[in-house]
């Protein structure tokens, strides 16, 4: 059975997803958690609502390197674009920063942020941007000038666990929460 058929099965839980992708290697745990059909992002959501809160450290271990890419492989719910990577780092100063990597990049923008954690979760920031970036990467820009402010602006995606390094994600805007939904995965490191 793959995760797209769990997910089918009526009365399937969080565990029983836990369960399916623990018993995978991690590349076809990654494969299966970025090929699930639309419609499945929001129950995924759903079925995560009392997992595990997901902390900054899981993401992005605190003695990785500055400025050393951590990409998780990422699908979202929209018709189009689906696939992206969302790729994360430590900044010069300690935080968490990164961008997405998407074939949508050259309307939508690199689409820069910082990974934060309060009371409610831990969320992808998209109105505060890192001061530093490697090199090689797009410039940092705001998310809030031309096309990027209908992709990024104003925006902050929040993140559930599904499984150690599977996480659902849905997009607020403006603290409202909208009908767009992501996945995000990665081998074990």
């Amino acid at each position: 059975m793959t995760l797209r058929e769990l997910l089918d099965e009526p009365g399937t839980t969080s565990g029983d997803l836990q369960k399916h992708l623990g018993s995978l290697p991690g590349a076809s745990r990654v494969r299966e958690a970025t090929t699930i059909a639309r419609s499945h992002h929001r129950l995924l959501w759903e079925l995560s609502a009392k997992t595990d809160a997901i902390g900054v450290e899981e993401i992005v271990a605190a003695d990785r390197a500055p400025l050393e890419p951590v990409p998780f492989e990422g699908q979202n719910n929209q018709p189009l674009y689906r696939s992206f990577k969302k790729v994360f780092y430590r900044t010069g100063d300690g935080h968490v920063g990164g961008y997405n990597e998407s074939d949508a990049a050259w309307f939508a923008g690199p689409g820069y942020y910082l990974l934060k954690r309060d009371d409610t979760g831990t969320y992808v920031d998209y109105t505060e941007l890192p001061t530093d970036k490697p090199a090689a990467w797009p410039p940092i820009r705001p998310n809030t000038q031309g096309f990027s402010r209908f992709v990024y602006g104003n925006m902050k995606d929040y993140l559930r666990r599904v499984h150690a390094r599977v996480f659902i994600g849905r997009a607020y805007r403006h603290g409202k929460a909208t009908p767009n939904y992501f996945v995000l995965a990665r081998p074990e490191d």
